[in-house]
């Protein structure tokens, strides 16, 4: 497990921008009962998919590298019955989990399981293998501080 039950709710971001963190506690006071873990929809408009996220992330070297290990993985999940064309697609630069909820560490530990199949995007294991929890949710407010 990457996140432990020391805390009801965790916030998780990289180092692109400045936690909205206003609205991220109001949307933790109002938090959909039905939702593990709560995300954006991706910045980008025109990456609204897992084809389009591949041929984002080509555009650099060390995903180059990976490339034919990135393609069998989506190849994979796609024989596995998986949408590369689903247009519900995240970015995964700000997460945050509701560690109350029973489902959380399953969704953890199915995304780790397929970053290592896959590769270092793991936008890309992510928006495949979040087609299999409807505890996944749409953080609504802005994820940054402008």
């Amino acid at each position: 497990l990457f996140l432990k039950k020391e805390y009801n709710y965790i916030i998780w971001s990289d180092n692109k921008f400045n936690v909205n963190y206003k609205d991220t506690i109001r949307i933790i006071n109002k938090w959909p009962k039905d939702k593990a873990m709560l995300l954006h929809e991706h910045p980008i408009k025109r990456v609204c998919n897992i084809h389009d996220e591949v041929n984002l992330c080509m555009k650099h070297t060390q995903n180059r590298i990976q490339r034919n290990r990135i393609l069998k993985y989506v190849e994979m999940m796609v024989n596995d019955g998986y949408n590369k064309f689903d247009t519900i697609h995240f970015q995964t630069g700000c997460l945050l989990y509701n560690l109350k909820h029973s489902n959380v560490f399953d969704i953890q530990n199915t995304w780790m399981k397929n970053i290592i199949k896959c590769g270092t995007p793991d936008q890309i294991s992510f928006n495949l293998i979040r087609q299999k929890f409807d505890t996944i949710g749409e953080y609504k407010y802005p994820i940054a501080i402008i």
